[in-house]
């Protein structure tokens, strides 16, 4: 113990052969069972130039690497662009991508 603490937490099982054992306080279950709702995203045409103040932007996938987000990946969208609000990223939202293969 460290100051009255433990260095480790209580672990369980997780049920899942390749997670192992998980602190006890997490709550595992599938994937679904976490999510309010999935949508479909949308990907506008990039436009040319610099990314200014309040501009939407593409979110591309080079803009992520290994966990890092590297925001001169982003591409700016015309500001003519009819972009619907609810597509704006919050707080909590969870990103998915896939790669299409031939």
């Amino acid at each position: 113990m460290i100051d009255g603490l433990r260095p480790y937490p209580e672990t369980k099982p997780s049920g899942l052969l390749w997670l192992g054992d998980v602190p006890t306080h997490w709550d595992v279950g599938t994937f679904g069972r976490f999510l309010d709702r999935i949508e479909q995203g949308w990907s506008p045409v990039a436009a040319e130039g610099e990314l200014a103040a309040d501009q939407w932007a593409v979110l591309t996938l080079s803009a992520v690497r290994r966990g890092n987000f590297i925001s001169t990946a982003l591409k700016p969208v015309s500001p003519h662009a009819d972009i619907p609000k609810q597509l704006e990223l919050r707080n909590g939202d969870l990103l998915l991508t896939s790669v299409r293969t031939h």
